[in-house]
């Protein structure tokens, strides 16, 4: 198990990862909540399995706990490759 940050700073208003997923990735809220790129809020207890080989952002408007599992290797994106979620 790894412990990853996503980014920003602590103190921040906002923190936020755009990555490219080869693999499926299952997150569980423990706790808070997490926006999806397409503007959906997931909430405490919520389970989500997103599909491989697209691209993904998320973003807390505070803190929130996640258990992630990825399945496949999954890559920061650059700004110069974000061009939209698919």
């Amino acid at each position: 198990m790894h412990w990853i940050p996503l980014s920003g700073e602590p103190g921040n208003d906002e923190v936020e990862c755009f990555i490219l997923r080869m693999g499926y990735e299952e997150i569980l809220v423990h706790d808070g909540v997490l926006v999806d790129c397409d503007g959906r809020d997931y909430n405490r207890e919520d389970f989500v399995r997103l599909l491989p080989v697209s691209k993904h952002s998320s973003h807390t408007l505070e803190r929130c706990l996640l258990l992630v599992i990825l399945r496949g290797n999954n890559r920061a994106l650059g700004e110069d490759e974000l061009g939209g979620s698919e």
